[in-house]
Order: C-alpha cells, then structure tokens, then sequence
C-alpha cells in the first residue's frame, strides 16, 4: 500500500508529475506517454501515482488547466501592469505573451485532433465543463478589459485560436519568417478589433 503524504509533500509531487508530464509531452505524444515513466522521472511508485490522479489522462487534463492558469495569470499581470498602455498595444503585447506559452508547450495543439477527442471521453466530464467555462471567461475578461463589443465572443476566440495553430505549420510556412508571419497576424487581428491608426 502505499504511503500517506503531508499536504506539503502532495503539493509538491503533483507539481512535479505536471512538470514531468509537460517535459515528457514535448518530446513525445499522449500516446506513448506512460504512468511508469512519470512515477520513475518524479521517484514514486506506481500505487501512489493514484493517490493524486485517476488516470494518465487526468493528469494529462491537470496539466492543461495548470497552463492555461498560468497563462490567466499573466495575462492580468499584463493588464494591470500597463493600464495607460495604448489599448491596441496592450492587446497585441497580451497576444504576444499567450502565444509564447503556448510554444513552451506545442503538444497542446496536438490535443486538437483525436488526440482531444480521446482524452475528452477519459476524463471528468464537471472538469471538463469547468475549464472549458474558464476558457470562456479568460475570452470575456480580454473583450471588457478593451470594450470590445462588436465581436462575437466565440469568433474572436476562433480567430485566436487560428494564430495558435500556426506553431503546427512552422516547416511549411518557413522557420525563417515564421515569427514575422505570426507578429503580422497578431497585428491584422489587433486593426480589425480597434482600427488602423494613420502612423501604424
């Protein structure tokens, strides 16, 4: 059987199974990721692994909702820090800041195919709608913060989500003006939501 843990100790090893499941993630895929190479990277047994979660799938879940945490989390920090920041600037740099997250983690975009579709049927249906409203509100927050209101929440989320999956196409768009490319995008998207001005 294995061991109690302090709360300390559970906080601690499931930060560590996240950080070990995001390093594991980013040189394999969800398929070939196993619960035996996380308990051995993290240093404990298998039996305890599900103390903290049901299933590798759960965890894999966990480690979504602790990105996109993070990502909530700077994404306010950037608001309140540069509150009498130009509110076009402000959107383009918070644009900018959610999509270096998400290349320190290109496997999300790999949970878009059947990938997603298969974790989705693993794990808690309630966490699922939970983050999934979080999501939502993360959109929501952005569109008040700016007083966008001539944009649909669920298109300006699609139309952010489309500069996300760029980071699948980097070979074929080409490495070398692949960050151009993306900057552009972010700016395309920034004119649509609140005009060009005459010096941009």
């Amino acid at each position: 059987m294995p061991k109690a843990f302090t709360k300390p100790q559970k906080e601690m090893i499931e930060a560590q199974l996240i950080q070990a499941t995001m390093v594991r993630l980013n040189r394999l895929d969800e398929e070939k990721l196993t619960v035996d190479q996380l308990v051995r990277d993290v240093g404990i047994s298998k039996g305890a692994f599900y103390l903290f979660f049901d299933s590798k799938e759960a965890l894999i879940f966990r480690t979504i909702v602790s990105i996109h945490d993070r990502v909530e989390g700077e994404m306010l920090s950037l608001i309140h820090e540069n509150h009498t920041q130009d509110q076009k600037a402000q959107f383009i740099d918070i644009m900018n800041t959610l999509y270096a997250s998400v290349q320190e983690a290109p496997w999300l975009l790999k949970l878009e195919g059947t990938m997603y579709q298969d974790l989705v049927k693993k794990v808690d249906h309630n966490a699922l709608d939970a983050h999934l409203e979080r999501d939502q509100e993360m959109t929501r927050r952005l569109m008040d913060n700016f007083g966008i209101k001539d944009c649909d929440e669920a298109i300006l989320s699609a139309h952010m989500r489309a500069i996300f999956m760029l980071l699948l196409h980097k070979k074929e768009i080409g490495e070398a003006y692949f960050d151009i490319v993306v900057s552009q995008q972010i700016s395309w998207l920034a004119d649509a939501l609140f005009g060009r001005k005459s010096d941009d």
